[in-house]
C-alpha cells in the first residue's frame, strides 16, 4: 500500500560511525521539509577521535540504541546516520528472535551492509539500499532522492544499466559494499545468495582488491 511520506517517522541510528555535529540540522531539516518526521536516536556531536575512535559509541550502546528505535512504537521507519565502521561488531548483540516480532524497514549502504545482509539471513525486518542522514546533511542529488521517496512509498523504481548479454533476467536484488560483502563470507551472517542478482559498490579500491575480493566471494 502506497503511504504518503508524511506518514513516516524516521529513527535515527547509529550502527557504524558518526556524523559531525553541524550536519544534523541540515540533514534532519531536508528530511523534515519532505514531511517525514524525525527522532534522533544518535546523539549528535560525537567527537570521532574520542573516546570510541572510528564508532559513534560502544558496541552495547549502538546495539541498543538500534533496538529501542526499532521496537519503538512511533518509529517507522530506521535511517542510518553513516557508515565507516563498525555495524559487523553489533550483529552478535542483538536480540534477532526480538526484532523478528515487529516489520522495520532500514535504509542505509556501505558499511550498513553488515546489518542489511545479517538482516536478510535472520529474516528480520526489510533492507533498503538508500542514502543515510549525512548525505541529506549535504544534499542529495535528484535521482537519489526521487528514487528513496519512491521505494519508500511503494511505487515503481525504473533505473536503466547497461545489458553486457542482450538477455534478460529478473530476480530479487541483493545489494551491498564489496570490502564489507567479503569480509561477511563464511560467517553466520552471509545471506543466500542463490538465485539473486548482486549489486556491489566501492571506492577508492585498487584493480587487485577488488579482485581478491571478488574471488574471496567466489570461492566462499
Amino acid at each position: 500500500m502506497k503511504q504518503p511520506l508524511s506518514a513516516f517517522t524516521a529513527g535515527i541510528v547509529s550502527p557504524a560511525g558518526c556524523v559531525a555535529e553541524e550536519l544534523f540540522p541540515p540533514a534532519v531539516a531536508a528530511l523534515e521539509s519532505y514531511g517525514i518526521k524525525v527522532k534522533l536516536f544518535s546523539t549528535p556531536g560525537i567527537n570521532p577521535r574520542a573516546p570510541h575512535k572510528y564508532l559513534a559509541a560502544d558496541d552495547e550502546q549502538r546495539a541498543a540504541e538500534l533496538t529501542e528505535a526499532w521496537m519503538d512504537s512511533e518509529v517507522s521507519l530506521i535511517i542510518c546516520a553513516r557508515g565507516g565502521y563498525g555495524s559487523a561488531r553489533v550483529l552478535p548483540l542483538l536480540d534477532w528472535e526480538l526484532l523478528r516480532t515487529r516489520e522495520m524497514t532500514v535504509a542505509g549502504f556501505s558499511d550498513i551492509t553488515a546489518l542489511h545482509w545479517a538482516m536478510m539471513r535472520q529474516n528480520a525486518g526489510d533492507v533498503l539500499s538508500a542514502p543515510m542522514l549525512n548525505f541529506f546533511g549535504r544534499g542529495l542529488d535528484d535521482l537519489s532522492r526521487e528514487t528513496f521517496f519512491n521505494s519508500l512509498q511503494k511505487k515503481e523504481v525504473t533505473i536503466e544499466l547497461p545489458s553486457f548479454n542482450g538477455g534478460k533476467v529478473s530476480a530479487h536484488p541483493l545489494a551491498g559494499n564489496l570490502t564489507v560483502a567479503a569480509s561477511l563470507a563464511g560467517t553466520a551472517y552471509f545471506p543466500d545468495t542463490a538465485g539473486k542478482i548482486i549489486i556491489l559498490e566501492d571506492v577508492g579500491e585498487h584493480p587487485y582488491r577488488i579482485d581478491r575480493m571478488l574471488m574471496q566471494l567466489l570461492l566462499a
